[in-house]
């Protein structure tokens, strides 16, 4: 996967999953699992502290 500027990451957020392609789509996607799989991982660490 290639890198993508803030720019794009934001303005796929703001639209609608009609207006998104299949590729940018799978990317979001993507994206979303890991951050919360960080925030998972993050959790845990709390709690084991």
């Amino acid at each position: 996967m290639q890198p993508q500027s803030d720019f794009r990451k934001s303005a796929l957020a703001g639209r609608s999953a009609v207006e998104v392609d299949s590729h940018d789509r799978k990317e979001a996607i993507d994206m979303t699992a890991r951050m919360i799989a960080a925030w998972m991982e993050a959790e845990v660490r709390e709690a084991a502290a």
